[in-house]
């Protein structure tokens, strides 16, 4: 760690600005860093240099090589672009006021661009989820025909604060999981023009060879059968390590919550503690029944495959009384987040018993 105050221009008319002191720790593609009277847990700083690449083969983009990502204490009177924002992404550095934004993130490896729908919308699809379950798509065919989910509505926006963040999110997944990154990247990198409705249609009939108006049709009809070649667009924990299982029936892993613990992802600061996190993945060998459990009930998990499509709702949540399940288990990748507070300290073990 080292502390600086460094100078940055980020636009052509912004004035140079003093950044906060920052302690900073340099990975492999992110510096991470934060202000002063901040603390990030243990693990932190490396699960933002490990989600980079992860989310670089999801979405079929390539990041700048190096990027850079500061935790900012609200109170700091200096802001990105001089604009009171909780977080803000320009070129490759991101900042926010939480100790990892994954939405930030993604703007930083994606780039920005004018049509706003689609620049938010696919930071939002891959950060749908926290430390509960949601829905990650709409919940049934009759709801995607009521106006809140026309993608038109806001497609032409210009302004992040006039676009609906969970159309586009959902929009952009559609298009996504059905046609691939690729596909998506070679629209999205040609939004550079007017931000008009005759300009997307054409540059996605550029790139789809579909007619816009025909998808968005297709979209708002039904949720689509998930496809044996749909691509999965995973949520960013199926980035954790893998663990081994302990035995042939029996996966068993124990987690310090502590802050200081490895793995943990969250931080304190002196006025707010952020909840914190752990990821890891495991490998389910065949198909059956399994019981998965928590030992502890001051913390809760969520457990869900990393394979499928995002509108086939297999995520669970453990919690309290809950804190046991048993259901069926396909063949693939798993990944299981333990949640908790960053200044509390619990230990639990996590088991997965095949039946």
């Amino acid at each position: 760690m080292m502390r600086i105050c460094s100078f940055i221009a980020l636009i052509a008319i912004a004035p140079m600005a003093c950044l906060p002191n920052y302690e900073q720790s340099q990975g492999e593609r992110v510096l991470y860093e934060h202000s002063e009277g901040l603390y990030p847990c243990a693990g932190t700083a490396h699960y933002v240099d490990r989600v980079v690449p992860f989310l670089e083969k999801q979405l079929a983009f390539r990041a700048p090589e190096r990027l850079r990502f500061s935790w900012i204490a609200a109170s700091d009177s200096w802001m990105p672009l001089g604009v009171p924002t909780l977080a803000r992404a320009v070129g490759d550095h991101a900042w926010a006021t939480d100790p990892i934004h994954i939405h930030e993130l993604t703007h930083v490896i994606t780039g920005g661009m004018p049509a706003m729908f689609f620049s938010e919308g696919i930071a939002t699809a891959v950060d749908l989820l926290d430390d509960d379950v949601g829905p990650r798509y709409v919940w049934s065919d009759s709801a995607l025909a009521e106006p809140a989910w026309d993608p038109r509505t806001t497609m032409t926006a210009t302004n992040p604060s006039d676009v609906n963040y969970e159309t586009a999110a959902v929009f952009v997944t559609f298009l996504i999981v059905r046609y691939g990154p690729e596909r998506f990247h070679e629209f999205y990198r040609s939004l550079g023009g007017p931000v008009t409705m005759p300009w997307l249609q054409r540059q996605f009939r550029r790139a789809y060879g579909l007619e816009l108006a025909d998808e968005i049709a297709t979209f708002r009809e039904r949720i689509p059968p998930c496809e044996a070649d749909a691509h999965p667009l995973n949520v960013h924990e199926c980035s954790g390590p893998s663990i081994d299982w302990s035995s042939e029936k029996l996966w068993e892993h124990e987690v310090s919550m502590a802050c200081d613990a490895p793995g943990v992802v969250g931080g304190i600061g002196p006025d707010w503690v952020w909840p914190s996190f752990y990821a890891v993945t495991l490998e389910v060998p065949e198909r059956g029944y399994y019981t998965l459990w928590l030992d502890n009930t001051e913390v809760t998990a969520r457990f869900g495959p990393c394979f499928g499509c995002p509108w086939e709702p297999h995520d669970v949540f453990l919690a309290r009384e809950t804190s046991e399940r048993t259901m069926v288990l396909e063949p693939g990748t798993y990944y299981l987040r333990v949640n908790s507070q960053s200044d509390e300290s619990p230990a639990v073990t996590v088991r997965l018993q095949r039946q």
